[in-house]
C-alpha cells in the first residue's frame, strides 16, 4: 500500500505565482542567492504574464510598449536569457553566462504591476518592494509611479540597506494592519 509523502494542497496558478513572488522578494531583501531569487521572480512573472495576456490586460514586461516593435524580439531574448539559462541545460550543458541581477528587479516590478492589473491588493512584502524600488530607481518610473512615495519618505528610507528597510517597513505595515 502506497501512502503519499505529504497531503495534497490545491493551488491556483495565480496563487502559485504570488507565493513564488513573495518568497523571491523576501529572499531579495534578505540578501539571498541572486540565482534563486531570479528564478523565482521569472517563474512568477511568466505565470502572471500568461494570465494577463489571457485576460487581455495591459503590457507587462515581455510585451511592453517601452520596446519599439523592431527591437521587441531582441529585448525579449535579452530578458529571457538568464531565465532560460537557469532552467535548461539541454542545448548547452557546459554553458556559462554573465548574469545581471538588475534584471531580477525588473521582473519583480513587472509582476507586481500585473497583480495590480488583476485588482489584487499588495501585502506588506510586495508593498515593501514597490516602495524600495520607487525610492532607489525613480528614473525607471513614470510620474504616476513615482507618486507612490513622498520626498520625505525617500529621504527617510534612502540610507537604509535592503534588510533594514524590509524589517522597518514590515513592522510598520503590520502595526498599521492591527490598528485597522
Amino acid at each position: 500500500m502506497k501512502t503519499p509523502l505529504a497531503p495534497k494542497i490545491t493551488i491556483t496558478k495565480l496563487d502559485g505565482a504570488l507565493r513564488q513572488l513573495r518568497v523571491a522578494i523576501s529572499l531579495w531583501f534578505q540578501g539571498g542567492d541572486d540565482v534563486a531569487v531570479h528564478t523565482l521572480a521569472c517563474a512568477s512573472h511568466q505565470i502572471i504574464h500568461d494570465i494577463n495576456v489571457a485576460r487581455g490586460g495591459q503590457d507587462l514586461l515581455f510585451d511592453s510598449l517601452i520596446f519599439r516593435d523592431e527591437y521587441r524580439k531582441e529585448a525579449n531574448q535579452w530578458l529571457r536569457a538568464d531565465m532560460n539559462f537557469f532552467k535548461h541545460a539541454d542545448k548547452d550543458p557546459e554553458g556559462i553566462i554573465e548574469f545581471s541581477p538588475m534584471k531580477t528587479e525588473l521582473f519583480l516590478m513587472a509582476s507586481l504591476k500585473g497583480l495590480e492589473e488583476f485588482g489584487l491588493k499588495h501585502d506588506s512584502t510586495c508593498g515593501a518592494y514597490i516602495v524600495w524600488f520607487t525610492i532607489h530607481h525613480p528614473e525607471y518610473l513614470t510620474d504616476k509611479g513615482r507618486e507612490r512615495v513622498t520626498i520625505d519618505h525617500r529621504q527617510q528610507f534612502a540610507g537604509l540597506n535592503q534588510r533594514e528597510f524590509f524589517e522597518l517597513y514590515k513592522t510598520a505595515s503590520d502595526r498599521l494592519t492591527h490598528i485597522r
